[in-house]
């Protein structure tokens, strides 16, 4: 059964990570469904499995952005990547109060309307993404901490709003996973190294594999969206499951 679920929730960690429908929060909710939680460990890996999925899918980037660490691009990735460190440390304590997923339907609810209300706003011609819609993003990205507020939603809509098109915000935000990923899954494995001992290493070789897969997946998906005027299904998806999780929390309790 435990390499059932590893294989589960690997699969939801990296359709999830990249989709806009926010990782953590689907997470939570599978984990409940099924009355499995994830250990650290598992999270780590997770986390490392859709990091190489990034990784692969915009290597090309990446590697001009090693090569070239005082670029604006690398430059603003760096800029995006701090602001949202120090914001998260700033404010560590009020973020982790929500990992109870108690906020779900209602940030569930704010990740579908930041997307609708995003896709209003008209690109500008040849907007790209410079160090004012670094810094926003890098803010809307702390923010997506809270379990169902999406990641790749809140940062994707904060460069639309300043006026980039969808796929520029899209490519900016997988890249900007990178860094953030690798600080994050770093910072957990100092603080719960010890977690990793007497681990079943084939469950974890699975969810590495399973959130690899399907992160590389939700990625070329997440850009076919973009490129077809196509992203706003999943403001829909999230619209549905917050109207489940309400009717849930206040009235059935199922889960």
């Amino acid at each position: 059964m435990e390499l059932l679920y590893s294989l589960l929730l690997g699969l939801v960690q990296g359709l999830t990570e990249f989709l806009p429908v926010s990782s953590s929060g689907h997470l939570l909710l599978v984990g409940r469904i099924i009355g499995y939680k994830p250990t650290v460990a598992f999270e780590i890996v997770a986390h490392l499995g859709t990091l190489a999925a990034v990784a692969i899918a915009y290597r090309t980037r990446l590697k001009e952005t090693v090569v070239r660490p005082l670029s604006k691009p690398s430059l603003v990735l760096v800029l995006s990547t701090a602001v949202t460190a120090v914001l998260v440390l700033l404010f560590e304590d009020t973020l982790r109060a929500t990992f109870d997923g108690s906020l779900l339907p209602f940030a569930f609810a704010a990740t579908a309307v930041l997307i609708v209300l995003s896709s209003l706003v008209k690109p500008r011609a040849g907007r790209e993404i410079g160090f004012f819609e670094g810094f926003i993003v890098g803010v809307s990205q702390a923010a997506a901490v809270v379990p169902g507020l999406s990641r790749s939603g809140t940062t994707i809509s904060a460069a639309r709003f300043c006026g980039v098109d969808s796929e520029r915000s899209a490519d900016f935000s997988f890249m900007l996973s990178v860094p953030i990923i690798v600080v994050s899954a770093l910072g957990e494995l100092i603080r719960h190294f010890d977690e990793f001992a007497g681990q079943n290493i084939l469950c974890l070789a699975i969810v590495f594999f399973a959130s690899f897969v399907s992160g590389f997946f939700a990625i070329k998906l997440v850009m076919k969206a973009v490129r077809k005027g196509g992203f706003h299904i999943f403001a829909i998806y999230l619209g549905v499951l917050s109207v489940l999780l309400f009717l849930n929390d206040f009235f059935f309790h199922l889960i």
